[in-house]
Parts: C-alpha cells; sequence; structure tokens
C-alpha cells in the first residue's frame, strides 16, 4: 500500500479532478481575440442621401468601443444593401485613404451597416436615396439600431412612479424638397393611434389584444409632390416601455406577477455608459455612493438543484458551532415571467454580476471579488473540506441568474442580454453566474444574443422550449445546458444483482454490498489498488453503477427545441445535457480505505489550515432526461486548440497549493483526468480535428446515468458535419493500462466519485467547415426576413 503523503494526494486530488475542477491558483491564461464592446456612432434611425453622379460620396463616420483594460484593435467594416432586396443598386461602400463612403447610385431605400470586421457586433440605419423630394421621420428617442426584428415594438403604458399612463411617440418629420416649397401633412393612420401634428405626437389609445400592426402615413403639403412616406411599427398591447433600470424592476422583481417588457434603451455598465455619452444608454443598477442596491433590488430563490450536501451540512452545523451554515439561496439579477421585446437593445448586468475588484498578474489584469460582490459562483453540490474555509474541494450546483424566465407562455424578442464585460480571457467569466435561464413550459427565445456567462443559457425542467434565431457565445464552461433539477433518490433498500470479483453473482441490497468491508467495499478497493486484468473487476464496477442508477427512468422532464441558432466560443463544448455524478463515494463514502486514510491523516492537513469535519452520504442520485432537437441552420462556430479546452470550471478547489506543500509540484489536470487526450485520440481515429482545433458541439455528462436524448431533424443543415455520438468510457480504458500501480489509482478514483457510466461527445468532422470564421449578426437578420 502507498505511504500516507502519497495517499493524502491519491485520495485529494481526484475530487478535483473527477469533478473537472477549476484550479483558483492557475495564472495560466488562455487568451482569445476579444471584441469591442459597442459601436458608436450619430446617425438617425432613418437618413436621407442625394443623388447626384460620382460627386455624391457622403463620409462614414463610426467608432468602435472597447473595453479600456482589453482593447482589441479591431477595424470597423461598412456595408450596405437594398432594403427590399432589389438586385439593382442603390448605393454602394467606396474606401479611399482609410476612409468609407456610400456612394449613392440610383433612387431607393437601402440599409446602411457598420460591424466589426468579425461580423458579430454591427449597427445599422435605413437610408432614403432620393433625386428631388423625401420625407424623413424619425422618433425622437433612436432605436437601438442593432435590431434583429426589423419589427419596431412600443408598449401600450408608459410607467410614472407607481402608475401607468398611455403612451405616445414623440417624432420629427421634415420634408426634403428641390425648392423648399412643402411641408409634411398627415395623410391617414391606424384606428388605434391619434396623431398630432402640431406637438408632433403619435398618442396611443385603450383597446386591441395582442401585438397590435400600426402606421402612420405622410405625405407632401405641396399636392405636386405625390411620394408619401409610411411609418409602421407594432404596439404591445398591455406591455410597458421600459427607459431605466427601475423602469425594468417595476416589470419584474417588484411586480407580484410580473408585467410585459418593452425595452426603449440600452441598460449598460458604468464603464460603457460614461464611454458612450450616449442619451439611449443608461445604467444598469442604482448607484448607492461608490457602491449598488442590487441587495435590495435582486429576487433570490431557495435552489432548485439537488440540495442533499447544503441541508446535510446545515444539519451539522448545528451541532457544531465552529463551522458555519451554508446559503441556499440562488441569487437573479432579473425575474421576468411575462413576454419581454427588446428591440435590439441590450441589457448588460456588468454592475451586479462581475467582480468589484481587480489585479495584475503579469500584464493581464485579473478581476477579483471584493466582500460587496452578491454574485459569487455557484452553490455548493457536494465540498470535501469546510466549505467556508479553505475547502479541498467543491462540486458546484445551481449558479446565480442573469435574467431568469420564471413561468409558462413566456417569449422573449430581439434582446441583446450579457452577463459582463469580460475581457479576453473565459476564466474571467467564472463567478457571474448563468446568463439566462428558464423555468416553465411554452418558452421561446427568438432574435436575441445571449452571451458572456459561466454558462449562458440554461433550460433545466422547462417543456417545450424553443430557441430560434439566436446567437449564444462566450461561456466559461457551455453555450447551452440542457437537464433536469429532478432526480430519482436512491435508498440503497432495494435488492439487486452484484457481480462478484471471481464471477459469481450475489443479491444484495445498496447499503449491504457497501457496508465497511461488505463484498463491495472490498470490490471498491481492489478496484483501485488491485490488477483488474487477473479478474472480474470491471464487470463488478459496472453491477456496482447499474444498482447505483437504481429503477431509472426514461421519462422526460423537459424538453428544447433549437433552430437558425448559432454557438461561438464554449470554454468547452457548445451543448451539454447535464446528469448528476452519482458514484459510490457519494452514495455512502466507500471504499471505506479512503475515509480510513482521510481521517488518519487529519492532523497533517490541520497544518495547511485544512480540515475535513464532515464525509455527507447519499448525495447523489439519477437525474431525469430530457430532449434536445436541432433543427435548421443551426451552426457550431466553436474550434478550440487542446490548451483552450478548459475542463476546468466546474468546481472549486485549493488542492493545487496542498499537493505543492507535499512536494508535488507537477501535478495537472490532465495528468489525472485525461479528458482532453482522450477526446484528442479520438478525434485522430475519426478524422475529426482540423489544423490541430476541435470543435465539440455536443457532450454528455457521465459518471451518473444519462438517459437525455438528442434528434437531429432532418432539416437540420449541420448534420453532415457532425460525428455520430460516441463513448470516452473510462472502465475501458484502465482495465488494459500499462503503469505504476499508484499512478493506475490515480486514475481510477475519479470514478468512484462521478459514477462509471461512460462521458459521451460529438465533434465537428474534420472536414474545416466554419474553421476560422465568426457568426454574424448579418445572418440572423437575413434569417428573420
Amino acid at each position: 500500500m502507498a505511504s500516507k503523503k502519497n495517499l493524502i494526494i491519491l485520495l485529494i486530488m481526484p475530487f478535483a479532478i473527477s469533478l473537472l475542477s477549476f484550479s483558483a491558483i492557475n495564472m495560466t491564461f488562455n487568451l482569445i481575440d476579444n471584441d469591442i464592446v459597442a459601436i458608436d456612432w450619430d446617425y438617425n434611425d432613418n437618413e436621407a442621401f442625394a443623388l447626384s453622379g460620382d460627386k455624391a460620396r457622403y463620409l462614414l463616420k463610426a467608432r468602435a468601443i472597447n473595453d479600456r483594460n482589453y482593447p482589441t484593435g479591431q477595424t470597423l467594416v461598412w456595408n450596405v444593401y437594398n432594403a427590399d432586396g432589389s438586385d439593382e443598386a442603390h448605393a454602394e461602400i467606396y474606401t479611399a485613404n482609410n476612409n468609407s463612403y456610400l456612394h449613392t447610385l440610383s433612387i431607393g431605400e437601402v440599409v446602411v451597416t457598420v460591424s466589426n470586421d468579425k461580423g458579430n457586433i454591427q449597427k445599422k440605419m435605413n437610408a432614403t436615396i432620393y433625386a428631388q423630394n423625401a420625407i424623413v421621420f424619425n422618433t425622437s428617442i433612436k432605436g437601438s439600431q442593432s435590431n434583429i426584428d426589423s419589427n419596431i415594438y412600443f408598449g401600450q403604458f408608459d410607467i410614472s412612479g407607481n402608475s401607468k399612463s398611455l403612451s405616445s411617440i414623440s417624432f420629427d418629420v421634415q420634408a426634403i424638397t428641390e425648392k423648399n416649397n412643402s411641408g409634411v401633412r398627415l395623410v391617414s393612420n391606424s384606428d388605434n393611434v391619434e396623431v398630432d401634428m402640431s406637438k408632433k405626437k403619435i398618442n396611443f389609445k385603450y383597446g386591441g389584444s395582442g401585438v397590435v400592426d400600426s402606421f402612420v402615413t405622410f405625405g407632401f403639403t405641396n399636392v405636386d409632390y405625390i411620394e408619401t412616406y409610411t411609418y409602421n411599427f407594432k404596439i404591445v398591447t398591455n406591455g410597458y416601455n421600459v427607459y431605466s433600470y427601475n423602469d425594468l424592476l417595476w416589470c419584474t422583481n417588484k411586480s407580484a406577477t410580473g408585467e410585459i417588457v418593452v425595452l426603449r434603451k440600452n441598460l449598460e455598465s458604468s464603464q460603457n455608459v460614461s464611454t458612450l455619452n450616449d442619451p439611449n444608454t443608461v445604467l444598469f443598477g442604482n448607484k448607492s455612493g461608490d457602491g449598488y442596491n442590487f441587495s435590495k433590488e435582486i429576487y433570490s430563490f431557495s435552489t432548485n438543484f439537488n440540495r442533499e450536501y447544503i441541508d446535510q451540512w446545515n444539519n451539522f452545523v448545528r451541532t457544531n458551532s465552529a463551522y458555519k451554515r451554508v446559503s441556499d439561496q440562488v441569487k437573479v439579477g432579473i425575474r421576468l415571467q411575462k413576454d419581454l421585446y427588446g428591440n435590439g437593445f441590450t441589457i448588460n448586468m456588468h454592475n451586479l454580476t462581475y467582480p468589484y475588484s481587480q489585479m495584475n498578474v503579469g500584464n493581464q489584469v485579473v478581476p477579483k471579488l471584493t466582500d460587496a460582490n452578491l454574485f459569487r459562483g455557484p452553490l455548493p453540490y457536494y465540498t470535501l473540506g469546510d466549505p467556508n474555509n479553505l475547502p479541498l474541494v467543491t462540486a458546484y450546483g445551481q449558479d446565480n441568474i442573469g435574467l431568469y424566465v420564471d413561468g409558462d407562455n413566456i417569449t422573449i424578442n430581439d434582446l441583446n442580454l450579457k452577463s459582463c464585460d469580460f475581457g479576453n480571457t473565459l476564466s474571467n467569466l467564472e463567478t457571474v453566474g448563468t446568463t439566462l435561464e428558464t423555468h416553465g413550459k411554452n418558452i421561446t427565445i427568438k432574435n436575441s444574443i445571449i452571451s458572456n456567462g459561466k454558462n449562458v443559457f440554461k433550460s433545466y425542467d422547462s417543456k417545450n422550449v424553443l430557441l430560434d434565431n439566436c446567437m449564444l457565445s462566450y461561456s466559461r464552461n457551455f453555450l447551452c445546458m440542457v437537464g433536469s433539477y429532478e432526480y430519482l433518490t436512491i435508498t440503497g433498500d432495494e435488492y439487486y444483482q452484484f457481480i462478484h470479483e471471481d464471477g459469481t453473482k450475489k443479491i444484495r441490497t445498496l447499503n449491504e454490498y457497501l457496508a465497511p468491508k461488505g463484498d463491495g467495499d472490498i470490490a471498491l478497493e481492489n478496484y483501485l489498488f488491485g490488477n483488474n486484468s487477473a479478474g472480474h473487476n470491471i464487470e463488478a464496477m459496472r453491477s456496482l453503477q447499474a444498482a447505483l442508477d437504481g429503477r431509472s427512468t426514461e421519462i422526460l422532464n423537459g424538453d428544447l427545441t433549437i433552430t437558425d441558432t448559432l454557438f461561438y466560443r464554449s470554454g468547452i463544448a457548445s451543448i451539454a445535457f447535464e446528469t448528476l455524478f452519482n458514484g459510490p463515494f457519494l452514495f455512502n463514502a466507500a471504499p471505506s480505505v479512503v475515509t480510513e486514510k482521510l481521517n488518519s491523516v487529519g492532523d497533517q492537513l490541520d497544518q495547511y489550515g485544512v480540515k475535513i469535519p464532515y464525509l455527507p452520504q447519499k448525495v447523489g442520485g439519477v437525474s431525469y432526461p430530457v430532449k434536445l432537437t436541432l433543427t435548421g441552420k443551426t451552426k457550431f462556430y466553436d474550434y478550440k486548440t487542446t490548451s483552450v479546452l478548459d475542463i476546468d470550471g466546474l468546481v472549486g478547489e485549493n488542492v493545487s497549493s496542498l499537493a505543492s506543500s507535499f512536494g508535488y509540484d507537477g501535478i495537472t489536470l490532465d495528468t489525472i483526468f485525461p479528458i482532453k487526450t482522450i477526446l484528442l485520440e479520438e478525434a485522430g481515429k475519426k478524422h475529426a480535428s482540423y489544423n490541430g482545433q476541435l470543435n465539440v458541439p455536443i457532450a454528455f455528462y457521465g459518471g451518473g446515468l444519462n438517459l437525455s436524448k438528442l434528434e437531429l431533424a432532418d432539416d437540420f443543415e449541420y448534420k453532415e458535419h457532425l460525428t455520430d455520438v460516441f463513448d470516452v468510457d473510462f472502465l475501458d480504458r484502465y482495465s488494459s493500462i500499462d503503469a505504476d500501480g499508484m499512478i493506475v489509482a490515480a486514475l481510477k478514483a475519479p470514478t468512484i466519485v462521478s459514477g462509471f457510466n461512460p462521458f459521451q461527445f460529438a465533434l465537428a468532422k474534420g472536414d474545416g467547415y466554419l474553421y476560422g470564421e465568426a457568426p454574424q449578426i448579418q445572418t440572423l437578420i437575413d434569417n428573420h426576413k
């Protein structure tokens, strides 16, 4: 048997590795080519440019807004296309001396766009190319100019204090004529509005239901000019226009049942508000001195995740006053219970979610939590040690949430939602929470950009959810997670058939089989430290896992359909099917040799400030499965090198420093849990890497039982570029490995925590499809037409 020092490392490191640990002391940064945070310009929603031959070239001006700590150096790219999709070019972009110009060619309506060179951040304006006359209409408060849905939505009501009033649209309308001899008159309007030309207001009326098509048509007062201009818009019945953070709170967190949100301004970080200096951009949050009032404004609820560890720890604390309780509260920035119409505006929750301090490590700016931060990372699912004081390992449960869609029959349309601005390394997203999570049925998120979260989008225990024509980008872990918080508990009292090490079969309960020094306990000890090639130990582990999986169910507890959606820049994989880890150590801390050795080295751990006062049992379970359907033009732009493929980030650990104290300086994640190595091997077998990079669209958690379903619809265009789902089975791998006994034991140890079922993956084939490309906003706009 190994020495005490070796056993400390053997028995502690597997927790960190098997639960995909995050090393808090690791200062090796996997840098990415980050984006600008916004584009600023001075154009109205609608502009007019004269047609006057070759001389009609108009200088185009815009500026890229960088995060001050992480400048990118990206250039801006201009484009123009006909508004009606016709082929005859009404204008073109002319470039000279590093400047861009709009060159008008023929009479018509065009859309002028400016984007970063990737094309995933964009602004646009409508432009009329005219020869002699034109009518130019603009609302007093500009649109976002970043909308994917071409329709513009207004709420029926404005918010004033704690009351509401019928809304109106202030506007400006101008007549451009050759001889300046005409004004503008009202020609007609829809029945649900009244137009006051003297005050230049469109006043809304009561009545209607749902989303109502509305219009106002203007003409020239000089009847010799026969052209007219029609402004089309939509009024959301019982919708409320949101012009401020407090308006948003009024419709969400401060409303018992919620109100329909119609966003009319950007809600941004303090840095972006000051940098943009734009009346269309206001602060997300209420300043209070040097801080914010978020503690009085957020919504919170008791976690939906498996909370066995939290409850057992808090019960332990009742009779052990030296330790403190663990919170079970999930913090939510915005709780949405009704529809939200975003109009392309941004909600950036940076002021709430991102660490308030920073430090410099080399040339890299690193975020640092302060006591004032409410978002501090996920709640624990399982902790080895004291969760409040140098825990060795914490496996994460449910995370805090930026926008929580809580209810049934809810639609989000055309919203740019981000947890924060994070810079140029995905590890900066460690504590900022999930950007958007659903909890309900019949939920639709469409024409939206969701980004910059530890996980970007989660659909759990949610039925008939649709993600339609969206872009998901920049996650520490996964861009989309599907799963269920509901699970079957394992009591241990039911009888199962176990395969013994000599190949015989025995009927036992789990409680009997895994009792200290029982058959299963001894089999687990032999599995870790024995020679598996000489017996049936691997089969014994499979039969043990079948018992831990219990009377599993294939009843679906959620379903999500993703169509025409673009995935970009995950730390691990684009989509993950989660299931609970459910190994024998989580059931009753088996094998007993592990707990015996942990207890025996307690004094040695104490001198490093590490305590293991309590080992909970029966923490695992069997998650209910869910179904995901991929359809349409859904695509994955998620190539990464294996160094960037970062399977850290799902738990926290203080093991690395302890290992170093014992003289183990070279321990790495890939040494003990070689998932990246295995993926690279499999990619080689399947010819599924390109230019040394992997694209991992799909991952199924293993360990515990994962019965979730993936369905690829007939119209799913990316299907031909996706490998079949394949297993990564550690039991098979370890049964034939030829290495030193301690190394083999260290490799096997993670499975006693996670469980013995294989992980599964589907990779992009090695055809280079979409390699080096980024998803473009224009693709979403074109999809919506």
